[in-house]
């Protein structure tokens, strides 16, 4: 998945690294790498934060989420 893209109304932001999703399994996004301010989750890839047009500022209800491939080809959207 590296250079894929995750977007919200505010920005996206560019998967680094390797980041896999093993078969059958699921892949976690959070604001940060810290589980002990993330709610104790394990995440897959901590995502750039903002609010300015870049980095993603996800919220709880409203917004549509798209991840697109590294060709920029739509792999899913949500709301």
């Amino acid at each position: 998945m590296s250079g894929w893209i995750i977007s919200d109304a505010n920005g996206a932001d560019t998967l680094e690294g390797n980041p896999t999703i093993p078969a059958g399994g699921y892949f976690v996004f959070c604001s940060n790498g810290d589980s002990t301010t993330n709610g104790g989750v394990p995440e897959n890839y901590a995502y750039h934060f903002g609010t300015s047009g870049w980095g993603l500022a996800l919220n709880n209800t409203g917004e549509l989420i798209t991840l697109r491939d590294a060709s920029n080809v739509t792999a899913t959207a949500l709301a």
